[in-house]
């Protein structure tokens, strides 16, 4: 979209809110938005942070149902399921991002659930339900949220356990067989005691159509529990904890593009695809090497327990968070798929599968301070925090033509650690009654290990071997980061900032490489932000307008890279991505709320590495797409309809085009793309019925490439809902 094109849309919206003008006066105010972007509750219009914060009305009310839907509803984000793995998401905010989930790689896109990091990609994808709310917080958050936030965070916040009974069950059916049942029940056992259970199950023959074994990919087969409790052993203390799992198997293969290079699907739809592989359940292949693939699989087993104790003891809050993940993940893909690309050249065939079995582990301990001084001048936020991180990875690259295969990388086992200790605080000094100062640091130290001690490629490798490349397996990090500001109260309605920021994420090995000399280490990546924002409130606050620009310097870049030699992740060099970012929130009339943002960016790399030069990295920095825009509202029909209150709701967003690609190949292009997604509800008493749709237009586009294999987003889909509640 042009600069143009762009101010035409902002011209149109603004004349559609003057012919609204007239409706405001009849609607209600804005309700509060409250975010957790200063590790508190916070209105978002009173924190110099960006951010956008959906409750959980709103997230039924844009269909988000997990968190790869936040690239239709936050300006400058864009994303897709990771190449063939379902339950892992490559999110990419302001241009910065990570399409890698090896475990030796950190992402820059943090995931956070009720205030516990997890550090792998390997299922960032959360399945949205009975959350509280959902935010994207842009730019680097590293002060408060700490390790590898160098390009944002999203925040996941769970509905705690309620004080009154209440329970809800919800059954869907939709396109492709899809399946899903869910249910939630608050239990109080006593004033001191409240309980909650929640449970899902989905099953999704899925969308596409193997040519060659006839078999249908991209389905779900998943089902999850969660078990909260909410101690009150006297008024000053609150003890939550939860303990949540999930199986997951969901796919996202790929089809292969015909001719190669080009952009078209060999069948000409999104709903035929090339691999000889079986669908299975797995194992069906071992990462070992011992037995070639014969079927396609990736199968999730994640265990998550999550203990805040708060103390409030009148002169200061005491946070003491732990939090455990497990997750266990094996997965076999072919990722050439049979179309003649063969990039490692003719001597390796056209197959390219990877089979894989890992198992992640980490335990995190945070104490947070938080409170006031000086009758609420001064507030304070700080802490320390630790992470243990242990991973273990087996897998086996299989190249070929079939049924012909062999075993080109066996990598078996990896084995890599981290340990991370932080120290954080962050000031908020009100000088006068308008002007507040901010000053915030963290000072962090990281330690990591490396080992191998089994095979790699054709040859036996140690840890010996890599040592005598000159290649260490242990790295040591330490950084002092840092965040400055001021912010402004214009008036009670109107808040300006500004702020600069500065953040890092930590090095690692390339450990897809297939030799002791590929395992070479990169360094940790470094950030400086400079934003300023306006927050306001109109017309007795029935219209919200906020708006951001900033300034976002990378030294050192981490980029993950596909080469002649395999898959590299090198220090490109440096880039700097400037926006804006505009969201709008108006009640139009009583019945009639619409929303809108738009984010417009550029970027470029001011200096590229000899490794960078390499790859062929540039001239643009990658997923980083000129325009997004989103528009949408929801109408409240006034008149009752059988009996009960109809309500319609839709949105668009429109997402310019981009490379995928880091040397921006022009296979590697993402075409611009417009999503539309509508729902039309009806409620009367404890009963609601949703009839509804997602990409309802059916827009074919891809999410990335790989090896020219085009890995396409979720085609329409249309579902009717049916919910209950007891009170």
């Amino acid at each position: 979209m042009s600069l143009r094109q762009a101010s035409t849309i902002s011209i149109s919206g603004g004349i559609s809110m003057m012919l609204l003008y007239g409706s405001l006066a009849t609607a209600a105010p804005l309700e509060e938005i409250v975010t957790t972007a200063k590790r508190g509750s916070d209105d978002v219009q009173d924190v110099a942070v960006a951010v956008s914060t959906f409750d959980f009305q709103e997230l039924d009310r844009r269909q988000i149902t997990g968190t790869l839907d936040l690239i239709q509803n936050v300006p400058n984000m864009s994303g897709s399921h990771n190449v063939s793995l379902g339950g892992s998401n490559s999110y990419f905010l302001r241009g910065i991002g990570n399409a890698e989930s090896i475990a030796t790689f950190d992402v820059p896109i943090g995931t956070y659930i009720d205030e516990i990091y997890i550090s792998r990609q390997n299922q960032n994808q959360v399945r949205l339900f009975d959350i509280e709310r959902l935010e994207a917080l842009r730019g680097p958050q590293g002060t408060l949220f700490g390790r590898n936030t160098t390009g944002g965070a999203i925040v996941v916040v769970s509905r705690k356990p309620a004080e009154e009974f209440s329970a809800t069950v919800e059954g869907s059916y939709g396109s492709y067989e899809r399946k899903q049942l869910q249910g939630s029940l608050n239990m109080p056992i006593s004033d001191r005691l409240l309980t909650q259970f929640n449970a899902f199950v989905v099953d999704e023959d899925g969308w596409m159509d193997s040519v060659t074994t006839g078999d249908t990919y991209n389905g779900e087969e998943s089902a999850g529990a969660r078990v909260a409790l909410r101690f009150l052993p006297n008024d000053a203390v609150t003890w939550d904890l939860s303990l949540q799992h999930a199986d997951t198997e969901l796919q996202a293969i790929g089809v292969a593009a015909s001719p190669v290079g080009s952009q078209t699907p060999a069948t000409g739809s999104f709903t035929r695809n090339l691999t000889a592989l079986g669908d299975c359940n797995g194992p069906g292949s071992d990462a070992r090497g011992v037995t070639i693939p014969t079927c396609s699989f990736n199968k999730m087993e994640s265990t998550l327990v999550a203990s805040n104790v708060e103390w409030d003891t009148g002169a200061v809050t005491i946070n003491f968070i732990t939090g455990y993940y497990d997750l266990e993940q094996n997965y076999s893909a072919d990722f050439l798929d049979n179309s003649q690309e063969q990039p490692f050249g003719p001597f390796f065939g056209d197959t390219f599968i990877i089979a894989n079995n890992g198992n992640h582990d980490q335990l995190s301990q945070e104490i947070k301070l938080s409170g006031e001084l000086n009758d609420g001048a001064i507030r304070y936020v700080g802490g320390v925090f630790y992470m243990d991180e242990d991973n273990t990875t087996n897998f086996t690259d299989w190249v070929g033509t079939k049924p012909g295969l062999s075993a080109f990388n066996v990598r078996t086992p990896l084995k890599n650690t981290t340990e991370s200790t932080a120290i954080y605080g962050q000031l908020d000094i009100d000088v006068s009654d308008q002007l507040t100062l901010i000053a915030g640091g963290r000072y962090t130290d990281e330690e990591k290990t490396f080992s191998i001690n089994g095979a790699l490629g054709f040859m036996p490798v140690t840890n010996a071997d890599v040592e005598a490349e000159g290649i260490p397996l242990k790295q040591d990090e330490d950084q002092f980061t840092y965040k400055l500001g001021a912010q402004y109260q214009f008036s009670d309605d109107m808040m300006g900032y500004l702020t600069y920021t500065t953040g890092f994420k930590s090095g690692g090995w390339n450990a897809r490489g297939s030799s002791a000399a590929e395992l070479a280490t990169f360094g940790p990546e470094e950030v400086d932000s400079i934003e300023a924002g306006l927050r306001s409130e109109w017309l007795d606050n029935r219209v919200r307008a906020n708006v951001t620009i900033f300034r976002a310097m990378y030294d050192d870049i981490q980029i993950a890279t596909t080469e002649s030699a395999g898959f590299i992740t090198t220090n490109a060099g440096d880039s700097e991505i400037d926006g804006l970012e505009i969201e709008l929130t108006a009640a139009a009339t009583e019945n009639l709320t619409i929303f809108s943002n738009l984010g417009m960016m550029s970027g470029e790399y001011k200096r590229l590495s000899p490794g960078g030069v390499t790859a062929g990295i540039g001239p643009e920095p990658t997923r980083t797409p000129d325009t997004t825009f989103n528009i949408g509202g929801e109408y409240a029909v006034p008149q009752q309809v059988f009996g009960g209150e109809m309500y319609v709701s839709s949105q668009l967003a429109w997402i310019d085009d981009y490379f995928m690609g880091n040397d921006n190949s022009p296979n590697t292009l993402i075409e611009s793309h417009t999503l539309v997604n509508a729902q039309v509800g009806w409620r009367r008493d404890n009963l609601e019925a949703v009839v509804e749709c997602k990409n309802c237009f059916d827009e074919e586009w891809f999410g990335t490439n790989l090896f020219n294999v085009l890995y396409t987003a979720d085609p329409a889909r249309w579902g009717l809902r049916l919910k209950y509640s007891f009170d």
